[in-house]
Order: structure tokens, then C-alpha cells, then sequence
């Protein structure tokens, strides 16, 4: 399920993932990663959290970016031991919603040991 969340989500352009001018790799447990996609007008950002407790984060973009976004948050967590079998195919498995933000003002919650996609439609 991870492979296909990266997978489908690589977009036709890589961006920087930065904080304080740094590229974001492990800070604070957290591994972002950052894309524009040209076919489907999207911003894609994948976080991986590796911390065992729920991490906050603002997303803010350079450039001409003003006012108010929505866009899918595609999120998988669950036990690290956890694993998809024949039987029970879903127990690891992507949850979909839609969020409101405001760049740089709204604070996104990145579960525990989890893989977060968010798609921003620009």
C-alpha cells in the first residue's frame, strides 16, 4: 500500500521541502517530500512520520499563493506490526478526506508511524 501511495503520486515535477532553508529529512521525525504534477494541475506533498506520537505541521508555499485551499489527505497508520493478509486485505489500507486550509495559518495532524499524501489542486 505504501509503494502505490508514492507510486501514483510522483508527479512530472520534483519541488524543495524545506524548513528554515533546510530540505526536510527527519526533522522532528518527520521525511517530506514534494511535487507538482502538470496532467492533473496538483501539488502532491508526502510526509512520513516515524515518531510514535501525533506530529503538527503548517504547510506554507513560495510564490503567489494566496487565500484558501482544500485538498485530499490521503493517511495510512496502524500497529507497526500489523499486515494485510488474503483474508483481511484492508487492516493496512490509505483513509481519504478532504481538508480546508490556509496556507501557513492551518495546522495539519500527522498520525503516529504513519504516511500522509496531500493533494492540492493548482
Amino acid at each position: 500500500q505504501v509503494q502505490k501511495l508514492f507510486s501514483v503520486n510522483k508527479g512530472t515535477e520534483v519541488l524543495s521541502a524545506t524548513y528554515k532553508g533546510a530540505p526536510i529529512a527527519g526533522e522532528d521525525s518527520l521525511y517530506v517530500s514534494a511535487v507538482r504534477d502538470q496532467n492533473t494541475k496538483e501539488l502532491i506533498v508526502k510526509i512520513v512520520n516515524t515518531s510514535s506520537v501525533i506530529k503538527q505541521s503548517q504547510l506554507s508555499f513560495s510564490g503567489k499563493v494566496k487565500g484558501s485551499y482544500k485538498a485530499l489527505v490521503a493517511c495510512m497508520e496502524g500497529d507497526l506490526k500489523a499486515t494485510n493478509s488474503l483474508n483481511q486485505s484492508q487492516v493496512l489500507s490509505p483513509k481519504t478526506k478532504e481538508i480546508s486550509f490556509k496556507p501557513g495559518s492551518t495546522f495539519i495532524e500527522f498520525p503516529p508511524h504513519s504516511v500522509s499524501v496531500i493533494k492540492v489542486k493548482i
